[in-house]
């Protein structure tokens, strides 16, 4: 990818959840998630085989979402971009929802473990 100008902003987002540039002419604009999202739509990236897709990669010990080259984030724009990608995540539905790890309700003491957040969580 040397010398080649980065993908769209939307495009390095859909990467992150795919490891895949995909084609299309979407541009940021207002909502460049939004865009991202109908990058993958278009090219069947579904929720099942997002999920499908994260699962195999932590599997198999491999980071995802996928990391960026470093050439295509330009200076200051990580942290607007990191927010970004978890929405897009959250969007597509990446996430496995996490629950209590036994399968049953919370107990008392997991609901107060739970409450006991640092203030800045």
């Amino acid at each position: 990818m040397t010398g080649e100008p980065p993908p769209s902003w939307p495009q390095r987002l859909a990467y992150t959840v795919t490891g895949e540039v995909l084609g299309g002419d979407e541009e940021a604009g207002e909502d460049p998630v939004g865009a991202a999202a109908a990058l993958l739509a278009a090219d069947g990236w579904g929720a099942e085989r997002v999920l499908a897709h994260a699962d195999a990669r932590r599997s198999a010990e491999l980071p995802w979402p996928h990391p960026l080259p470093p050439t295509w984030l330009p200076p200051g724009s990580h942290a607007r971009f990191a927010a970004q990608r978890e929405a897009l995540v959250q969007l597509v539905g990446g996430r496995r929802q996490a629950g209590p790890a036994r399968g049953g309700t919370q107990d008392a003491r997991d609901r107060q473990l739970e409450a006991d957040r640092p203030p800045h969580w």
